[in-house]
């Protein structure tokens, strides 16, 4: 489902209507926001939704331990591990058709796959 398309433009007008439908009830509407959210990357690629649940897990617990910690130079570690675990899995999201079609081209040229 991309941006430019009729069918995006029905499932917006949708989501909407039911976000606002539940003003007075922020869960509910941030529930609908998360079930639409993943109906929409669904739609893209069935894994994401699988993916951008462990990435906000990790996001989730991190911020829970930050909390927990009083120590700040254990609490700036972990808030750099986080960002650089988050980055990795960002970018390899991102980056891994590109890297992985580069090699099967490359790879293709040397005659090394059929």
């Amino acid at each position: 489902m991309l941006f430019n398309t009729e069918n995006f433009a029905k499932f917006f007008a949708f989501v909407l209507c039911i976000y606002w439908l539940f003003y007075k009830w922020r869960f509910i509407q941030n529930s609908v926001l998360l079930v639409a959210g993943g109906y929409f990357y669904y739609c893209f690629h069935k894994s994401f939704p699988i993916y951008l649940f462990c990435l906000i897990s990790i996001s989730y617990f991190s911020g829970i331990l930050l909390n927990k910690i009083d120590k700040q130079e254990t609490r700036k570690v972990l808030l750099v591990f986080t960002i650089v675990l988050l980055g990795t899995g960002l970018l390899y999201i991102k980056y891994s058709n590109l890297i992985l079609g580069s090699f099967r081209l490359y790879a293709c040229a040397r005659c090394l796959i059929v």
